[in-house]
């Protein structure tokens, strides 16, 4: 496994090689092991984001220090007006 770091304006962003498809939940675990920031961010490849979607989840985050994960208001990709998902309960 290699990976390759960028600076700004990607502040820092580590693409890994791997070797074979480990699949979604194996492709977040590694990145998840190898990330060395103080938050994680998973975003799957076809996802699309409203332009202020850093900016509010960064604001959630200073508001609730104390939260241990934040999720989105997910609509749906071909009816934007229906709404998919509004977070996940993990115990």
């Amino acid at each position: 496994m290699g990976g390759t770091s960028f600076g700004a304006p990607f502040f820092s962003v580590i693409i890994l090689n791997l070797i074979s498809n480990l699949g979604f939940a194996g492709g977040n675990n590694t990145g998840i092991r190898v990330d060395r920031g103080r938050f994680v961010v998973l975003l799957n490849n076809d996802t699309a984001v409203d332009p202020r979607w850093l900016s509010a989840l960064h604001g959630a985050i200073r508001r609730h220090p104390g939260a241990g994960m934040f999720t989105p208001k997910i609509h749906n990709y071909y009816r934007r007006d229906e709404i998919d998902n509004t977070g996940q309960v993990v115990f």
